[in-house]
């Protein structure tokens, strides 16, 4: 791997000869080059899950296991070191590994969904033969991902290849001629990164008692770029513009972004001129992932908070509003579902929420892409121990799929044993997802963690209904956790106001916050479609707030509604201030009805005018959405 200053070298060597020398201990070398690239990649890679994936030059295999991860169909590795296989073997005993240099590997044609090659272009001195052979093993809609130190800034700062007075021998290919090279054999751009090294690399100069740090990250330390079959169909597209893409939690780059057919089509720096049928200026704003709440009930957005005193556990709540708030139940009833489910799609929009899950059954009527938020189909469900045969409920579930239910609502006894309940019945997995968990002991923790199963934390509810929720100290330890807000019977507001309360009652840092409602959601929903990050062919699910040059966990730890100027769903606006509406074609916002919440009007797609009708025409038109006053601007429902 480079060095990241001119030093001499022992001597030059043959890239099998370097690597059979490092092998045992090639994993354990503090390497900044690496560091980087695995942030940005494990951000930006597409799900591997069913697919065909082959690395090229895998070495010890750090990125076969973290593709393995993602269930791949097949797994293929290609390296000319068999000592490096001999450790990659280890780490992935399920992979397909094959021991010569990548031009000579013998592999069919389109037999890959995708292809990988981690700083492996250094070492290939026939760019052409390497971009036939990639083109040739591709299926059409895959990806070939490339990354490697960036020449330039290489050239610039002489850095070399080399480890422990060795360098191997290796070419330096001018980025530009990379990309016309694969162009012109019909693999197209998809994504080009050039990030430069932030915080995470500094303490591995400082460790190595380099002082170079500032120098080296004043320019882009590597790049990584993403190709795919060109001449395919392409649905009809426009860019994103000028904005800053929260690429991590902690980092953004500068960067056009392409959308097409409801994904993201094109992921390029700012330098590379922006494609698309329309370009739209997203200057002067910071872009998010589409944010994920875990938990909800939808059908529940008009309604008040009900209860008027702490209770044992969510069941005593359930009871007691059935009688002291029989009459408000019964009038805020009386409105549609269809339309409650709306008003509860809209909740979550305000709040800069694409993906929503449900926690009741999935209405598919309703539910469709005109629904403001896409909302999760693919779980099982049981609502708790006392309103359901949850060990029924856990067996009908998918073997692949979440099973999320009630448990622990509360601080008494019943609460308390509850886990011990589900244990007995078999239901702890890593599928299940516990909501809520305030009565969680610490041993409950590490039998949750021992059984790989996950919890979701709706803070200002629990606090509404018992005057606490779990404690900090056996949140941190949880291995898998994600924000919801339950319904608005109990909870304040929408997610942001969870957030915000997730903030005060808890010691989390901002980026951990951050990760509460996009990765970690993500990935305890079994979501795979790129949800909660902005990847190469994911979902085109964005949040555009004002930039101030802030990471996106530090926008979003202090974000309001107020701040929310654009919300793309599927790569459709769904959402846009007085201000942005003036920078969108008049195609994007055809469909956009202006919403007054607290006094801040909102473009919204969505039927403003049967849903005002629909509830106004029950509870009069001092109307609240999540506790917040909402008006139609409009007359038309009238």
């Amino acid at each position: 791997m480079p060095q990241l200053t001119p030093r001499d070298v022992e001597h030059e060597v043959s890239t099998q000869l370097a690597y059979a020398n490092i092998a045992e201990h090639y994993d354990s070398l503090p390497n900044p080059m690496l560091s980087l690239e695995q942030r940005y990649l494990t951000s930006v890679l597409p799900d591997f899950r069913g697919r065909d994936v082959v690395d090229l030059g895998c070495g010890t295999g750090r990125w076969l296991e973290i593709v393995a991860l993602h269930k791949p169909r097949l797994l293929v590795g290609v390296d000319i070191s068999a000592e490096m296989l001999a450790v990659a073997s280890r780490k992935v005993p399920s992979a397909r590994l094959i021991q010569t240099d990548v031009l000579s590997a013998r592999l069919s044609e389109d037999s890959f969904d995708d292809v990988l090659g981690s700083f492996l272009l250094g070492y290939i001195h026939d760019l052409k033969a390497l971009g036939r052979k990639v083109s040739e093993m591709l299926r059409p809609g895959g990806l070939a991902v490339f990354s490697d130190i960036h020449p330039q800034t290489a050239g610039l700062l002489g850095w070399k290849r080399g480890f422990r007075g060795v360098t191997p021998v290796s070419h330096s290919h001018d980025l530009s001629v990379i990309l016309r090279t694969f162009q012109e054999l019909g693999l197209e751009l998809a994504s080009l990164l050039e990030p430069r090294f932030a915080d995470a690399e500094r303490e591995i100069f400082r460790s190595a008692g380099r002082s170079d740090f500032e120098m080296a990250a004043a320019f882009p330390a590597i790049y990584i770029a993403a190709f795919r079959q060109a001449g395919q169909h392409r649905a009809p597209s426009y860019t994103l513009r000028g904005t800053h893409v929260a690429i991590t939690a902690t980092e953004s780059v500068a960067t056009n972004l392409e959308i097409s057919g409801g994904r993201i089509s094109r992921l390029a720096s700012a330098a590379y001129s922006p494609r698309g049928d329309e370009v739209f200026d997203l200057s002067g704003h910071l872009l998010l992932p589409g944010l994920i709440n875990a938990h909800d009930h939808l059908e529940f957005a008009l309604f008040p908070r009900l209860g008027g005193r702490m209770y044992g556990n969510a069941t005593d709540w359930a009871r007691d509003i059935q009688y002291s708030s029989a009459a408000t139940i019964q009038q805020h009833r009386r409105i549609p579902r269809n339309t409650r489910l709306w008003w509860g799609g809209l909740r979550n929009l305000l709040a800069g929420v694409t993906t929503v899950c449900h926690h009741n059954p999935y209405e598919a009527a309703t539910f469709t892409e005109e629904f403001p938020v896409r909302v999760v189909h693919s779980f099982g469900w049981a609502h708790s121990l006392a309103f359901d045969d949850v060990a029924m409920r856990h067996a009908e579930c998918g073997a692949d799929e979440p099973f999320l239910l009630h448990a622990g609502e509360g601080v008494d006894e019943m609460s308390t044993l509850e886990l011990e309940r589900l244990c007995s019945l078999g239901v702890l997995d890593p599928r299940c997802v516990l909501v809520h968990g305030v009565a969680l002991t610490q041993q409950d923790i590490e039998l949750l963690n021992e059984a790989g199963a996950s919890v979701v934390w709706c803070p200002s509810s629990n606090r509404f209904l018992f005057g606490r929720t779990i404690d900090v100290r056996r949140l941190r330890k949880l291995n898998r956790l994600a924000l919801g807000t339950d319904s608005a019977l109990t909870a304040a507001g929408d997610l942001v106001d969870e957030l915000r309360e997730a903030a005060i009652y808890s010691d989390f840092s901002a980026r951990e916050l951050y990760e509460l409602v996009t990765n970690s959601p993500a990935r305890l929903l079994h979501l795979r479609h790129g949800e909660g990050r902005i990847a190469i062919q994911g979902v085109a699910d964005f949040v555009a707030v004002r930039d101030s040059f802030r990471t996106g966990a530090e926008a979003l730890s202090s974000v309001s509604a107020e701040d929310i100027e654009l919300v793309i769903s599927r790569g459709r606006v769904v959402l846009a201030s007085s201000a942005m509406l003036e920078r969108l074609s008049p195609e994007s916002k055809a469909g956009l009805k202006p919403l007054e919440v607290e006094g801040l009007v909102r473009w919204v797609r969505a039927p403003l005018g049967k849903l005002f009708h629909d509830a106004v025409s029950q509870l009069g038109c001092d109307l609240m959405l999540g506790g917040k006053r909402v008006r139609h601007v409009s007359t038309d429902w009238l």
